[in-house]
């Protein structure tokens, strides 16, 4: 679950269409999530680090970022923080958690 709502947070931060590219790993009891999208205006949801994080009230969220903050949720299940990059035409997400 975390994984597919990763890569959908990069498309929908990709108006002008691109690529998504997600990748999952596990070495020993760890496992690893990356999710990339690359391509022309990136745009991810105004506040996703907050969101993500939960540090955003749920009162105020937009449409948009309420998938943002159910990722989180499902992140926090698995005791997991997502880490954020955004560079020019590039959205990254990296994550890993224990079993």
């Amino acid at each position: 679950k975390l994984l597919v709502n990763l890569a959908y947070l990069c498309a929908e931060s990709l108006p002008r269409g691109g690529s998504v590219t997600a990748r999952l790993s596990m070495q020993d009891t760890m496992v690893e999530i990356a999710v990339q999208g690359e391509g022309e205006m990136v745009k991810p949801v105004e506040g996703l680090v907050q969101v993500l994080s939960g540090e955003s009230e749920l009162n105020g969220l937009s449409p948009r970022a309420a998938q943002a903050y159910y990722t989180g949720l499902v992140a926090r299940c698995l005791n997991c923080s997502i880490e954020m990059d955004s560079a020019g035409n590039t959205l990254s997400f990296f994550c890993h958690t224990g079993l």
